[in-house]
């Protein structure tokens, strides 16, 4: 079974990491704000004061980050090389495609997968299972990281090789329900 490290336990992180405790795996954590950890780490999880700490002997990283600027600072090289070559990380930020694109490359520089993984779901589908994750990226560390992936979501929707794809259609299903939500409004 992998080894996760989940950095960002916001509204939504929260719960995910909550889940993967529940699915038994052993994860480390981290979150700029330290008492967003505890309800993880009353769970089991163990807290870590840096990002950089927490991969270090992870197999996974999860990332569940605020925007384009929260994910490239935090997953920085340091922390890529850390994770190590043939590990992978799995982006579930909401991000933009061009900055998906950008950190596929700087993976493939240090040999780390990258899986773009957006979510659509709310705090509450994060916290029993039931989000619906779009996945992008390498074939191989789909398949590795799958049951991970079936422990967050009731669902999960393959984009193909491109990591930007799961990063346009989680844009555009945005799009669409705002839309919709205005549409009724009016």
């Amino acid at each position: 079974m992998e080894t996760v490290a989940f950095l960002g336990l916001g509204l939504m992180g929260q719960g995910m990491a909550l889940q993967l405790l529940e699915g038994g795996y052993r994860l480390r954590v981290y979150n700029r704000t330290a008492d967003k950890a505890q309800p993880a780490v009353q769970k089991g999880a163990e807290f870590f004061e840096d990002p950089l700490s927490a991969v270090r002997s992870s197999t996974v990283l999860i990332s569940m980050l605020s925007d384009d600027d929260a994910v490239k600072e935090v997953v920085d090289d340091q922390v890529l090389e850390e994770l190590g070559q043939g590990n992978i990380h799995i982006s579930m930020s909401t991000i933009s495609p061009a900055a998906a694109q950008d950190l596929a490359r700087r993976h493939g520089e240090k040999q780390v997968h990258y899986l773009a993984c957006p979510v659509f779901g709310r705090p509450d589908a994060a916290s029993s299972g039931k989000l619906r994750l779009c996945v992008a990226g390498d074939e191989e560390a789909k398949t590795r990281v799958r049951p991970v992936l079936d422990v967050l979501g009731q669902e999960v929707f393959d984009f193909g090789s491109d990591p930007a794809a799961a990063n346009v259609i989680k844009l555009a299903g945005n799009f669409l329900i705002v839309s919709a939500i205005e549409a009724m409004s009016e």
